[in-house]
């Protein structure tokens, strides 16, 4: 049966509707938002008083949802040597550096190309669903890893863990969402990393003194599976998540819909074609809309559509940052517990698990204070200075545990984390400030998922390389040389920080 032809009124109607999603005076129509937006300030606002136009209610509960995923991340982060000399056979000890990076990695290696995903799913179908599929996915990979008494099983459960550790992906797209002035964003975001650096505090403690082995010498199930317990607390957490999420958090936040979302066929199709059809005689805009062939259009091209759209310099710079920024951060969180771990004999400290969870803590301290204050930091330097200082901080910091440790040794941790926590504290928060701010809200989710892929990548590269790195340091007598390569990546971000700073705003 022939369908009826469409009056040209109706065709009309729908060249409004596209043109109206392509007002080029509509900023929040766009994909490429402003990148420095006009901070609204509020008065008396503080470091403790928030910007009256953000809502409070909803983002501490959306930081509950990311808990889990922070408290584990931190917890396993100093024990990845100890796990991994407690997995392997004997006659691989020897290869700790190795084996212990790869162990890493494994966490790593889904969020890669899943953190798009999910991010990108979040813009489709809304926040909550994804944060809910997160924590539960996360809770059952942390109780598999938990049960582990093999390495390679350890390996596959943390693979299915970070297949599904995209939420604080997800919670910085949701914070860009409802928030919609510099000043409420800053505030949020300090929030989160506020939360962020609390949870990797206690998580880090939890860790060092739950990895004791003398704790569970009387239960034999504990003894052959000794992070059964902290990887149980992170399982709890995630139940605590779930119930927060279909209680509160799904029915508090807004509706929203993406004009790129593949649900949307009708919305869609008006805004691929918009362009063409204002060049095209009314008779072929009548035929073109009939056509069955033209009603449902590639579904990969148009799910990759709005990948395409984020390669444009305004947006790629600030994922290169954050890409360039966690690479530094895993390489050092990396290469310290290594350090710190290894006997004498290999150039190390030979501290047992305590004092490398504590050598971390201190840096989660610092980086907690930094985020606290981040707001009135922003508020005086701005996004991109903020950054660069982090950088300043980081690159001399690299060195000062390798170098002056094994003379002054606490000391030396003592500064090294400390300079390294304020770093990343500012580029860390500034870093996600210029992801939202690069981009329109309908693209929130996308963006930060895209670098959170890059900066998966990252993870997944620098503890292997690190592991590695440092193998062949030892050999060689120049245990320093993985702290020089973060410092190096460190001198990198603060130079595209800078150069980010002066090109826009010749522009």
């Amino acid at each position: 049966m022939t369908p009826p032809r469409r009056s040209r009124s109706s065709v009309d109607s729908d060249l409004e509707d596209a043109t109206a999603l392509f007002d080029p005076e509509d900023s929040s129509s766009s994909l490429v938002g402003d990148m420095y937006p006009q901070a609204k300030q509020s008065p008396g606002v503080s470091i403790l008083r928030p910007p009256s136009s953000l809502p409070v209610r909803q983002t501490l509960l959306l930081l509950v949802t990311v808990l889990p995923e922070i408290l584990i991340h931190h917890m396993l982060t100093p024990l990845y040597p100890y796990m991994t000399r407690s997995l392997l056979p004997p006659e691989k000890i020897n290869r700790t550096g190795y084996y212990a990076g790869l162990l890493q990695s494994a966490y790593a290696f889904p969020t890669t190309f899943m953190d798009a995903v999910w991010g990108h799913l979040s813009d489709a179908v809304g926040r909550p669903p994804v944060l809910l599929g997160g924590l539960i996915g996360y809770g059952v990979g942390t109780l598999f890893l938990g049960l582990s008494t093999d390495y390679w099983l350890a390996v596959v459960s943390l693979c299915l863990t970070g297949f599904f550790s995209s939420n604080s992906v997800v919670a910085k797209g949701m914070i860009g969402e409802i928030t919609h002035d510099d000043s409420s964003r800053a505030w949020a975001y300090s929030a989160y990393g506020v939360v962020f650096s609390a949870a990797g505090i206690s998580g880090t403690l939890v860790g060092g003194f739950l990895a004791d082995p003398s704790l569970f010498d009387d239960v034999q199930f504990l003894k052959k599976r000794p992070y059964f317990v902290a990887c149980s607390f992170g399982t709890l957490l995630a139940c605590l998540g779930v119930f927060v999420t279909l209680r509160w958090l799904t029915k508090s936040s807004r509706p929203y819909k993406a004009v790129h979302t593949s649900t949307e066929d009708v919305e869609m199709e008006i805004s691929q074609r918009a362009p063409v059809r204002r060049q095209n005689t009314d008779e072929e805009l009548i035929d073109e809309l009939d056509s069955p062939t033209k009603t449902h259009p590639n579904r990969l091209l148009r799910f990759l559509g709005p990948y395409k759209n984020l390669l444009a310099p305004r947006t790629l710079a600030p994922i290169l940052l954050f890409a360039v920024y966690k690479l530094t951060h895993t390489l050092f969180h990396t290469a310290l517990p290594l350090l710190a771990s290894a006997p004498v004999s290999r150039n190390g400290f030979g501290l047992p698990p305590k004092s490398t969870s504590l050598a971390l803590t201190l840096l989660s301290v610092a980086k907690l204070i930094t985020k606290a204050s981040y707001y009135p930091i922003h508020q005086r330097l701005g996004t991109t200075t903020s950054y660069a200082l982090g950088a300043a901080l980081i690159v001399p910091a690299a060195f000062v545990a390798p170098v002056f440790g094994h003379a002054y040794m606490w000391p030396s941790i003592y500064v090294a984390t400390i300079l390294v926590g304020i770093g990343e504290g500012l580029c860390y928060l500034s870093s996600i400030m210029l992801l939202t701010n690069s981009v329109g809200r309908e693209y929130f989710g996308l963006v930060h998922g895209v670098a959170g892929c890059l900066g998966s990548a990252m993870k997944t590269i620098g503890p292997a390389f690190a592991g590695w790195a440092w193998e062949a340091g030892v050999e060689r007598g120049i245990s320093w040389g993985v702290f020089a390569v973060v410092g190096v990546a460190g001198l990198v971000g603060g130079c595209v920080s800078l150069a980010m700073k002066w090109i826009w705003w010749l522009r």
